[in-house]
């Protein structure tokens, strides 16, 4: 089994998933995802078509790119990457805590 490592899209990103507070809902999920990345990467999220991608990704090599619902409005944008036979690496590109902000974003 592939070892599944973390990385957060920016600094400024993982910075805010740092500072929210242990009892932060947010946080809460963003940390159950993580937990289920790690144990089945290629079921836990769905797929966002390839016309969908925001052009940003696409400038930054997110060309593979899929979203996870961590509540009926929330969504966690990220993408998995094969960094070699041993390791996967899954990078947290967004998360949005509106579904409105999301829509927007990929153009729904």
């Amino acid at each position: 089994m592939k070892e599944i490592k973390i990385k957060f899209r920016t600094p400024l990103l993982k910075e805010t998933f740092d500072s929210l507070p242990k009892e932060d809902i947010m946080k809460k999920r963003i940390e159950r995802f993580i937990e289920k990345i790690k144990q089945n990467p290629f079921k836990t999220g769905q797929p966002i078509a390839k016309d969908k991608i925001p052009k940003e990704y696409l400038k930054e090599g997110f060309d593979s790119v899929y979203w996870f619902g961590l509540s009926k409005e929330w969504r966690l944008i990220y993408s998995l990457v094969g960094v070699n036979e041993i390791e996967i690496l899954c990078i947290v590109l967004d998360w949005f805590d509106s579904h409105k902000d999301y829509e927007r974003k990929f153009g729904y």
